[in-house]
């Protein structure tokens, strides 16, 4: 079952906060939204691929508005040979990891029931409308409302299509609204006789940006430690250490960068002067406390591996629930130190 809100689900305004709303976009990464071209325009409404556009997180106003700019080969209307389509991939002038990204999917078959939440007139705050996917229009993909008031409209652009999978498992993004038509080229489409909303495929998407294919990806984000790991940082009562094997370059490393900022402090070992001195330094400058006297003893305990602990209770947290991320044990100088070092602290 869907949550009722989602931190993906963005919109867009022409500018800055100040400026008139052009339509919705999809967070598929810490800094990247995926939209369509025709909503990127300057505050003259010309659309313009140098253009600033503000998103905003309508469903989890705890994440600050951003300010995004067209990422380096992100316009995809102008793609040799014809290819292009009205796709714009917009990158966050400073990333946003603490909202949680769509999970986007290629799968895609008529019948499937889709959703898509819109900033039309007079629904600025959002409005949600419901389909049925139909067949090809070309590259794009019809999908049908039970009436023709629910059809897409002016605000929609952008807007993450998404389904529930059969298997019922997390929401996915399976396009992108980009239009609707009538057969009377009425504007509202309720006046037409016929009228039908078109979403961009996620699978076309992957086709024109390796950046959406990398994430369309089934392996593109390791949702199961996500969950472990989120639980686990929420609970204070749970077991002091988490040891997770994170390979480079894959998902659960991607999960990790989104998650990491949950942390007090992050040590990356293989960083330029990031030594267990370091580490320790900055702990017992802030994170750690002991009693008057004891910082040289403390500090020997924490260091050296064979050395007994001060008298009393130094070292100490300063305050419950502080929690360190080692990034790469395996990468510092001595590995098998570090972790001497690590238990010390998790005592």
């Amino acid at each position: 079952m869907a949550e009722l809100a989602a931190d993906w689900r963005v919109r867009l305004r022409s500018g800055d906060a100040a400026g008139a709303i052009r339509g919705a976009g999809v967070l598929i990464d810490a800094r990247t939204v995926l939209t369509c071209a025709h909503v990127v325009k300057n505050p003259a409404s010309v659309v313009d691929p140098n253009a600033v556009m503000w998103v905003e997180f309508v469903e989890n106003t705890r994440v600050e508005p951003v300010a995004a700019r067209v990422a380096e080969g992100g316009w995809l209307p102008d793609l040799p040979d014809g290819r292009g389509e009205d796709v714009a991939v917009l990158r966050l002038d400073s990333p946003r990891p603490q909202a949680r990204p769509a999970l986007l999917s290629t799968e895609l078959t008529a019948g499937l029931e889709v959703t898509a939440t819109g900033y039309a007139k007079r629904f600025d705050d959002g409005m949600t409308l419901t389909g049925t996917v139909r067949g090809l229009s070309g590259h794009r993909v019809q999908f049908d409302a039970r009436h023709r008031r629910e059809v897409v409209r002016g605000g929609f652009s952008g807007a993450g299509v998404w389904a529930v999978p059969l298997d019922g498992g997390n929401p996915v993004v399976v396009g992108i609204v980009v239009s609707w038509r009538g057969d009377l080229d009425q504007p509202l489409p309720q006046d037409n006789v016929l009228a039908y909303s078109y979403l961009i495929p996620v699978a076309r998407l992957a086709q024109l940006s390796p950046e959406v294919g990398e994430l369309a990806h089934p392996a593109a984000w390791d949702r199961d430690f996500d969950e472990r790991a989120r639980r686990w940082l929420a609970d204070p009562s749970d077991t002091p250490v988490k040891v997770s094997v994170v390979e480079r370059g894959g998902g659960r490393e991607r999960t990790l960068r989104h998650f990491e900022h949950l942390a007090d402090s992050v040590h990356r070992p293989a960083s330029p002067g990031a030594t267990r001195r370091h580490l320790v330094d900055e702990l017992l400058g802030g994170a750690l406390t002991f009693e008057p006297g004891d910082y040289p003893a403390s500090r020997q305990w924490l260091l050296d591996s064979d050395g007994a602990r001060p008298a009393g209770d130094s070292p100490c947290a300063a305050e419950p629930g502080f929690t360190l991320l080692v990034d790469g044990v395996d990468e510092a100088h001595s590995p098998a130190r570090l972790a001497a070092l690590l238990a010390r602290l998790a005592q």
